[in-house]
C-alpha cells in the first residue's frame, strides 16, 4: 500500500469538489438537479478528502516500539458503523427524493444505496454488527467472528502487510499451514478453511481485515503484529493484567 496520496486520490477529491460547486450554481435554477449533484459528488469529495487525510497521517507516523495491551478484544466502533450506515441511508434517500425522473437503472441503484445503509443500521441496532474482533495474546493473534474464532500463532504468521481493498485500508496476512490452526469451536474448522479460500480469491492473502471502523491506523497495527512475530520475549507482555 502506498502510504502517500496518489493522483487518483487527489483527482477524486478535486472532481467531487468541482461538481459540488457546479451543483451550487445549478441549485437556484433547478432544485432537483442541484441537490442530487451536491449530494452524490459531495459524498465522492468527502471520500477522496478522507483518503488523502488518512494517507498523510500514515506517512507522518512513527511505528517504532509499538506496544499493545494483551487480552483485550479490539472491535469495530459501533458509532463509526452507525454513522456509515446513516450516511448511506441519507444519501440514498436524498437521491431518491430529488430524482423523480431518473432512469430505472439509476433509480434502482439509489435504492441499493439506501437499502445498504438501512441494513447496516439494523445490524448495529440488533447487535449483529460489528461481528469481528482481534485480540493480542502471548500465543498468537486471535481473530474472532460471530460464532467462532481462530488463533493465529505468532510463529505461523508467515507475512503481514498493509494493503487496500476498494480504496480502504486492509490488513493482509499470509499463514503457514492454516489447516492445522486452532479453531473454536472445532466444528467450525471447515468454515475457517472456506473463509481462507475466499480471502485468497478476494485479496490474494490467507486472511484480511478492513481496519477503517476499528479506529486503528493500519501502519501501527502492522508494526505491532510484526513486532510480536519477531520478538518472542515481547510476547510475555501480552499477558492480561
Amino acid at each position: 500500500m502506498n502510504s502517500k496520496p496518489g493522483i487518483r486520490d487527489w483527482a477524486l477529491a478535486a472532481i467531487g469538489i468541482m461538481f459540488v460547486v457546479m451543483g451550487l450554481v445549478i441549485l437556484p435554477h433547478d432544485l432537483n438537479t442541484g441537490v442530487t449533484t451536491i449530494a452524490f459528488f459531495g459524498a465522492c469529495a468527502a471520500a477522496g478528502i478522507a483518503t488523502i487525510v488518512r494517507k498523510l497521517r500514515y506517512a507522518r507516523q512513527s511505528v517504532q516500539g509499538v506496544t499493545v495491551v494483551g487480552g483485550v478484544r479490539i472491535r469495530p466502533s459501533r458509532l463509526r458503523l452507525a454513522l456509515f450506515g446513516g450516511g448511506l441511508l441519507g444519501l440514498g434517500a436524498v437521491l431518491l427524493a430529488f430524482s423523480p425522473a431518473a432512469p430505472d437503472l439509476v433509480w434502482y441503484s439509489f435504492w441499493v444505496i439506501a437499502g445498504a445503509g438501512a441494513l447496516v443500521l439494523a445490524g448495529v441496532a440488533t447487535g449483529l454488527l460489528p461481528n469481528q474482533y482481534i485480540e493480542f495474546t502471548p500465543e498468537g493473534l486471535m481473530f474472532g467472528f460471530r460464532g467462532w474464532a481462530v488463533l493465529l500463532p505468532w510463529d505461523r504468521i508467515a507475512r503481514v502487510a498493509a494493503g487496500e481493498l476498494h480504496r480502504n485500508p486492509a490488513l493482509l496476512l499470509r499463514l503457514d499451514g492454516p489447516e492445522t490452526f486452532q479453531v473454536t469451536p472445532p466444528a467450525k474448522q471447515k468454515k475457517f478453511l472456506k473463509y481462507v479460500d475466499q480471502c485468497r480469491g478476494w485479496v490474494g492473502a490467507d486472511m484480511f481485515l478492513m481496519t477503517t471502523h476499528f479506529g486503528i491506523d493500519l501502519p501501527l497495527l502492522v508494526a505491532a503484529i510484526g513486532r510480536y512475530m519477531e520478538d518472542r520475549e515481547a510476547r510475555a507482555g501480552l499477558l492480561p493484567a
